[in-house]
């Protein structure tokens, strides 16, 4: 019953993509999470924890970032209190944004061009790309300088498609809260 409404009303050519997409970003995943608990944690690591801790228990800024808006700080400070002070803690708010970023460029870029090979491909190299890996495995707010914009335009793309104007106040949110973590 599930496959004859799915099939009325999906095209064959899209059926698949939700099951590729979810495998590359899977791959993408298990390359931003691989060893990742047995890796040192850097310096800058070290005084994200230090700088998240400061602004959210004290009101403090620094040791490091203290010229960039607050949410980063937020952000590594609610991990590290639901996963620990250890590397997954510290390290778990870059790991999930850098992971479902993936999938939100495939969206984008099946939107941009109409073509399911494109987007996988896109995601893909997102995937696979050593920068993207590293920025997703710091502390450090990088990996969300990419992330919200993404989304912003997604949620931007999805209210041209339906004109629904809680995806363009989605857009506003999601580009503001990349400038609310980091001023790039």
């Amino acid at each position: 019953m599930i496959q004859m409404l799915l099939s009325a009303h999906i095209p064959a050519a899209y059926r698949q993509f939700p099951c590729k997409l979810f495998l590359v970003a899977l791959v993408g995943f298990i390359l931003r999470i691989f060893l990742v608990a047995s890796q040192p944690v850097s310096y800058d690591d070290y005084s994200m924890a230090q700088t998240a801790m400061n602004y959210m228990e004290h009101g403090n800024l620094g040791p490091i970032m203290w010229n960039h808006p607050g949410l980063g700080n937020i952000m590594v400070y609610e991990a590290m209190r639901l996963f620990g002070t250890g590397v997954m803690g510290l390290k778990g708010s870059s790991l999930f944004i850098g992971s479902i970023s993936i999938p939100v460029l495939a969206l984008i870029a099946l939107r941009m061009t109409g073509c399911e090979r494109t987007a996988l491909l896109a995601a893909f190299f997102w995937a696979i790309d050593p920068l993207a890996i590293d920025f997703s495995r710091q502390a450090v707010h990088e990996i969300f300088m990419s992330f919200f914009p993404l989304a912003g335009i997604l949620c931007f793309y999805r209210h041209m498609e339906t004109a629904k104007i809680g995806c363009f106040v989605a857009a506003g949110v999601a580009f503001g809260m990349g400038l609310t973590s980091k001023w790039s």
